[in-house]
């Protein structure tokens, strides 16, 4: 399997775990979900993108090396990192997002999953 097709597979993965947990809530209509849709596609690629990112971060550090020229050098912050700073505040928007336009109580539920999955990112 490619490395695309196994991210694909991933993030599939992903949007019906999210799409499962919604639906467990019996105050949830179908209609919902589907106004929902693109939100769910996102939150399943950034997940996958946020878990892969925090891999490459984990091993690589967050500062990488550069040379502007014979005679400029230095660290900077590693565009992985940015990157992955970037996904984790869309993940997050994106959370807050799904969460305000369900019913309350349900909205609780999604928002103790955004707390579980960035307890997990923290090595908690």
């Amino acid at each position: 399997m490619s490395n695309v097709e196994e991210k694909k597979k991933r993030i599939k993965k992903e949007r019906n775990r999210v799409e499962k947990l919604i639906k467990g809530y019996e105050n949830v209509e179908k209609d919902t979900i589907n106004m929902l849709d693109l939100t769910l596609n996102n939150l399943a690629y950034l997940r996958v993108k946020i878990e892969d990112l925090g891999e490459h971060v984990l091993v690589h550090g967050v500062t990488e090396e550069y040379k502007n020229g014979a005679n400029q050098w230095g660290k900077k912050m590693s565009s992985e990192y940015e990157a992955y700073v970037q996904a984790v505040k869309l993940y997050q928007s994106s959370m807050k997002q799904m969460r305000d336009f369900l019913p309350k109580d349900t909205a609780k539920d999604v928002e103790s999953e955004l707390a579980k999955f960035i307890k997990e990112r923290r090595g908690g």
